[in-house]
């Protein structure tokens, strides 16, 4: 979380300077902070996907709000909806994992 808030702290920020490549980098990286955010939530709260989605998805939100505080930033409502594509593939992940860990386990 200290990352993503950090990171949302840069003014003005861009990666690089062609402005299609610097979208898909910046979202790509939204969408990984938002699916490793998920995965310790979903840990955090005791293998809970709900309490973790919801701790995300509100992270987001809160997130934006920050970023209107921010110069040359603002917040958007498409960032969050991006941030909780990684929330959802964070919930795919586990519930990948699980699903194979449990066949393995019967197997056994």
């Amino acid at each position: 979380m200290a990352v993503i808030f950090a990171l949302s702290s840069i003014p003005n920020a861009k990666i690089v300077n062609e402005s299609v490549l610097d979208l898909i980098i910046r979202k790509t990286l939204h969408i990984t902070e938002y699916f490793i955010l998920f995965n310790f939530a979903y840990f955090t709260f005791g293998k809970n996907n709900l309490k973790a989605t919801i701790f995300a998805i509100t992270y987001a939100a809160s997130d934006e709000f920050h970023q209107k505080f921010v110069p040359g930033r603002g917040p958007t409502f498409h960032d969050v909806l991006v941030d909780t594509v990684g929330v959802i593939l964070g919930n795919v992940f586990i519930w990948k994992l699980y699903k194979r860990v449990q066949q393995k386990s019967r197997s056994c």
